[in-house]
């Protein structure tokens, strides 16, 4: 059965690793925050990804590029900025 939105993985992703990152930069753990918060949205993306593919077969003609900074998937096109960690779009590879 495909994966859904609304599944404990997913508020996981969309509720736990932001508190967690938020409770550390209060702490004065600036940089694990911050590598907790793209963890999270780098897992979100990933849990789309595989929900768009499984829920349409798509991925017997996907197209998708990877940042090799952070590893956010796009679907279709490369964005010119990765909205996870920023990087330019020349960090992203054709999967």
């Amino acid at each position: 059965a495909p994966v859904r939105l609304g599944s404990k993985k997913y508020d996981d992703f969309a509720n736990v690793f932001p508190k967690l990152a938020g409770r550390l930069d209060r702490e004065g753990f600036s940089k694990t925050a911050e590598a907790f918060e793209q963890f999270g949205e780098v897992a979100k993306n990933h849990y789309d990804r595989i929900s768009e593919t499984v829920d349409s077969e798509r991925g017997k003609t996907a197209v998708f590029y990877l940042c090799q900074v952070c590893g956010y998937i796009s679907g279709d096109v490369a964005p010119s900025r990765c909205p996870v960690c920023g990087a330019i779009e020349a960090k992203f590879i054709k999967v």
